[in-house]
């Protein structure tokens, strides 16, 4: 194989390392801001006060308004189109440009 050839078949081609490597985390609210030459996503955690004392075996349910941001992404407009389409194609749908109003 020639170097012309083997430079085509990596091109678009990426070696994913260190994923095992992050942490996963739930997120229970996310927020998406566009600025510039930028967007991003902002991931956020519901967090639940302490409990101080309960019944063994009881249920019930906890209030909070309170939510951490845990992860932010910073993605070019680009990167973010491509994120959409990738995340939309996953789910079974297409993207659609909106038409402009007249």
């Amino acid at each position: 194989m020639d170097d012309k050839t083997e430079k085509a078949d990596l091109e678009g081609q990426l070696d994913y390392i260190g994923v095992g490597d992050v942490q996963a985390l739930y997120a229970d609210a996310f927020l998406v801001v566009g600025a510039g030459e930028a967007f991003s996503i902002l991931f956020f955690q519901n967090q639940i006060p302490d409990i101080q004392r309960g019944v063994v075996g009881s249920t019930g349910q906890i209030q909070t308004k309170t939510t951490k941001c845990i992860a932010r992404l910073v993605l070019s407009p680009n990167g973010f189109d491509k994120l959409l389409e990738a995340m939309a194609g996953n789910r079974g749908f297409t993207l659609q440009p909106r038409k402009e109003e007249q």
